[in-house]
């Protein structure tokens, strides 16, 4: 079984019904507010497409969860194809054929969610969106985003209290903070993840929690790569990944198992024309670890403008009698 409901930004009202695109609610919160506690089924909402007004009103969903295996709770546009992915052999930003309505690079998203979202206590998936405020994992809650974008000076991934937070073929663009988890919380970055042009750090781990780098779980050989480009960075001090207070990254190999061949591995580039002084690829701080550093690979400029490796002190700062800890 599957439970539906339809949110238009244009033509809906919220004291519609919201079970079909003529009876469509406008806004999402007001969508959401028909799901209550347990959901047994497949719950979807889907957010009309190409619509003139945005869609805005921030977002609390609190205490949804799945009961049994085939349940779970999806938001996604209108015409998403899910099987365009699954089938995908190439590159996952451009997966669908001919139309590329999907390319997460491209700037035509069919959603584009200008507001903030806060997950609480709750499991929900987001397919295909564009995100340009703040989506945050909190209190236990499961959020897995994927083929979607971040885009904006307002948008973040941000895991906090105890959220776990996946971003699955993901692609960020122009944030000073892209990817945040804080305060016992995970962020998993799977398959093929590009940040570019974080200006402040592009992936950061503090107080005691984890980010977790790994292949594309429907098809680990083919997906593998986090990239963090920077363009320009807008302080002194940059660091790609840095992670502080006892926090852990880990890049997976195939060490654990000898029968598991899937690998992640991290490119970390530096696009300007000169290297910053005070640019790191990876900065550990108080306690921290990152285990998979021989899986990392660091590139920047040299005055021809070809790309040539980063200097060893720039690709890894500790500080030191800090007890960090570096495994390659």
């Amino acid at each position: 079984m599957a439970t539906d409901y339809y949110v238009d930004a244009d033509s809906g009202s919220d004291a519609n019904g919201g079970t079909s695109w003529g009876d469509a609610k406008e806004h999402l919160q007001a969508a959401i507010d028909l799901i209550t506690g347990v959901v047994n089924d497949q719950t979807t909402i889907h957010l009309k497409a190409g619509t003139t007004a945005e869609y805005t009103q921030e977002v609390t969903i609190r205490g949804i969860r799945p009961l049994g295996a085939d349940a779970g709770l999806t938001i996604q546009p209108e015409i998403w194809t899910q099987s365009n992915y699954d089938d995908a052999d190439g590159d996952p930003f451009n997966a669908t054929p001919a139309t590329g309505i999907f390319d997460i690079t491209a700037d035509d998203k069919p959603c584009v969610l200008t507001m903030d979202i806060t997950v609480i206590d709750s499991v929900v998936d987001f397919l295909g969106m564009e995100f340009e405020g703040k989506l945050t994992s909190q209190e236990m809650a499961h959020v897995l985003v994927a083929y979607s974008r971040f885009e904006g000076e307002d948008a973040m991934a941000f895991a906090n209290g105890y959220g776990g937070l996946t971003l699955e073929n993901c692609y960020l663009d122009s944030m000073p903070l892209p990817v945040v988890a804080y305060a016992n919380s995970t962020v998993s970055l799977m398959g093929d993840v590009y940040i570019v042009n974080p200006y402040i750090t592009g992936v950061w781990a503090l107080v005691n929690s984890h980010v977790y780098i790994a292949p594309w779980g429907e098809k680990p050989t083919d997906y593998y790569t986090l990239q963090i480009k920077t363009t320009s960075p807008r302080q002194t001090d940059f660091a790609a990944i840095k992670a502080v207070g006892s926090s852990y990254v880990f890049v997976k190999s195939g060490d654990i198992n000898p029968w598991d061949l899937s690998v992640s591995r991290v490119e970390i580039t530096n696009d300007l024309d000169v290297l910053p002084p005070n640019y790191y690829g990876v900065v550990l701080e108080s306690a921290s670890v990152l285990q998979g550093a021989s899986l990392m690979s660091f590139r920047t400029k040299n005055k021809k403008g070809d790309y040539v490796t980063m200097p060893a002190k720039q690709q890894f700062r500790g500080a030191a009698g800090e007890g960090v800890t570096l495994l390659k």
